[in-house]
């Protein structure tokens, strides 16, 4: 290494020579002194500032022999405008040696969240020193590719629910609303109308969360990588769909007759917006990007229930009238009523073809009574309803009966 060269001022002679650069008022520390090389398994950006986490670290001497410090639970932030450095005195612990490592990080609203398998810990870092400032128990991410960035906050998902955090200090439970499930637990008992897939036999270490900005939509995929297509066949590109503007959920099943069975990667957004990934055209033989398209196709078969409307008291009986429906297409589809989460389907009406949003009143059947009901559409008889069908609203003419003193 070549000297460096100390002049004094207003001297006139060469000065004095060190082997390396002096401190003026200080002293050189091995706390001061970067890290020569660096590896990560998560890390976010900030502030001209990369944040990294679950790190091996060698430092200054250790080169030779490969001689590399792991810190499964920690964070480091780089110098700033220097996203490369990292030193020993700017490392972040918040809950070291708590058995877990960290997974992901994300920032959103001047907090970095820390995501480890099983707890995440929300961090402050505004000011010059950061601090904790939540810890959500059993609220982690399994992978990195279950947390995703939004523009309304970040999104992740486990095996317990899908999670958002808008920066207020509470984490809100999107398969949960008012108290209720919408979407089930294989230990949930629920009516036998309510079939599909249980959330928590559906999430798994390959499952993948990506967002959608033109289209305000949560994709949940239940298996990306390399694997997906052998360990989950015929259900790797099963998908639940979150739509932010309605607040509801979808489950899609995978088209087994098209190459989407086939491993794929983790979702991203392009410079168009458009949600995208890589995704293999032919098995292990080459590789395709993909986006979502929202438009609608032909389906042979489809059928689904809607919730249990309680109509705002589930403990008042009611009188229910008539059910108006406004929807386009239809082909005389069946609609059938279930009562008060039993099993029996009630036929009340079918709905004709409409070539426009259009009103059909079901009163087939009624009046009945019901503290709450359920709807389901194209069920038994099922007919082919088209790329043309829409459901619009459900209008329930309805009055509650008094109740019985004792």
């Amino acid at each position: 290494m070549a000297n460096y060269s100390y002049r004094l001022p207003k001297e006139p002679h060469q000065g004095f020579f060190y082997p390396d650069p002096p401190f003026q008022n200080g002293y050189s520390s091995s706390k001061t002194k970067p890290y020569t090389r660096v590896r990560w398994k998560c890390q976010a950006f900030v502030n001209k500032t990369r944040y990294i986490g679950n790190v091996y670290l060698t430092s200054e001497g250790a080169e030779n022999v490969e001689k590399s410090e792991r810190f499964a639970d920690s964070v480091f932030k780089s110098d700033v405008d220097s996203l490369d450095t990292f030193r020993p005195y700017r490392r972040i612990d918040v809950a070291a040696g708590d058995g877990e490592d960290i997974v992901a990080l994300a920032i959103y609203a001047d907090r970095l969240l820390e995501f480890k398998q099983n707890t995440l810990y929300v961090i402050n870092i505004q000011g010059d020193s950061e601090f904790l400032e939540a810890t959500f128990r059993y609220k982690g991410a399994e992978s990195p590719q279950a947390v995703c960035e939004t523009d309304f906050g970040i999104a992740w998902v486990n095996q317990q629910g899908c999670y958002l955090y808008t920066g207020g200090g509470n984490v809100q439970n999107l398969i949960e609303k008012d108290g209720r499930k919408i979407i089930a637990l294989s230990t949930d008992t629920l009516p036998a109308q309510v079939v599909g897939e249980s959330w928590d036999t559906f999430v798994n270490l390959q499952t993948a969360v990506g967002y959608s900005p033109l289209h305000r939509k949560l994709f949940i995929k239940r298996a990306i990588g390399n694997g997906a297509a052998t360990d989950y066949p015929q259900t790797n590109a099963d998908m639940y769909i979150y739509d932010i503007a309605s607040g509801s959920w979808s489950f899609h099943l995978a088209d087994v007759a098209d190459n989407n069975l086939n491993d794929s990667s983790d979702f991203f957004v392009d410079m168009n917006k458009d949600m995208v990934y890589w995704h293999e055209g032919t098995a292990n033989t080459n590789v395709q990007i993909h986006k979502w398209n929202p438009t609608a196709t032909d389906q042979d078969e489809i059928s689904f229930w809607t919730k249990s409307f309680d109509l705002g008291d589930p403990y008042r009986e009611k009188r229910i009238y008539k059910i108006a429906i406004r929807y386009k297409g239809g082909n005389a589809m069946p609609v059938v009523m279930s009562i008060d989460g039993g099993e029996t389907e009630t036929a009340i009406g079918t709905l004709v073809t409409h070539t426009t949003a259009a009103w059909g009143e079901l009163s087939t059947n009624l009046p009945t009574s019901a503290y709450q009901i359920m709807l389901g559409f194209n069920q038994g008889t099922a007919v082919l309803p088209g790329s043309t069908f829409e459901l619009y609203e459900i209008n329930i003419v309805y009055r509650k009966l008094k109740v019985q003193s004792l």
